[in-house]
């Protein structure tokens, strides 16, 4: 895993380096029976990067920025740990995946993804056992890029709630997950979920590399 550290979340350093690749968001991609990721990082490959100005942010995500330095200390106090910041975590072994994490200790064992829900989102993910399904691959994507990970904490924060304002969630390389359905629940460990996310990144890199060789002239 190669660490960046001097690059910062949310600038145009980080949009580039992100550029081409699988982060948390599209991590999900990866386990889906579509096309629509490859096509998506293809065009990526294809095309030189170009800054965008004008990308519009919602109230939800501007409320995200400002509350997530507050989640991350809430977070940290709760369970003893100090969340440094980093950029952009690369995976040694395949230039196309990395993530962008919330928070990393010193040590690089522990780690953490904060989310500043919505009032309903919010109390969703308190209310439901173990991790939401929303998320579920998003957290996998973190062991996928770090082997040296051990503990991640999945942590929702809305100081406005007056009952449960933070909600925590421990995630283990052992942790078995449903990305099934309630009615039809498919149970596997992260550490299995890895192994698939990474022998589906590798088909990918080499999708995206053959379809680039045919696309020369």
């Amino acid at each position: 895993m190669i660490i960046h550290r001097d690059i910062i979340q949310g600038t145009e350093a980080w949009d580039k380096i992100r550029y081409g690749k699988i982060g948390g968001t599209k991590s999900g991609g990866l386990f889906k029976d579509s096309d629509a990721l490859f096509y998506e990082l293809l065009a990526e490959h294809t095309e030189p990067f170009e800054p965008n100005y004008d990308v519009f942010e919602t109230p939800a995500m501007l409320r995200g920025h400002e509350l997530e330095p507050q989640a991350r200390y809430e977070l940290g106090q709760y369970v003893g740990v100090e969340f440094g910041e980093v950029g952009w975590l690369q995976c040694e072994n395949n230039p196309i995946v990395g993530i962008s994490p919330d928070g990393i200790s010193v040590c690089e064992t522990i780690m953490c993804e904060l989310k500043c829900l919505g009032a309903k989102k919010h109390v969703e993910v308190a209310l439901t056992d173990g991790i939401h399904k929303d998320y579920l691959y998003q957290l996998v994507h973190y062991f996928t890029v770090n082997p040296k990970l051990e503990t991640l904490y999945f942590a929702a924060y809305r100081p406005e709630n007056q009952y449960r304002s933070l909600v925590v969630r421990e995630v283990k390389a052992n942790t078995v997950l449903n990305v099934g359905t309630d009615k039809k629940p498919v149970n596997m460990s992260v550490l299995d979920l890895v192994e698939t996310s990474q022998i589906a990144a590798k088909i990918m890199k080499q999708r995206i590399d053959e379809a680039i060789e045919n696309m020369k002239f």
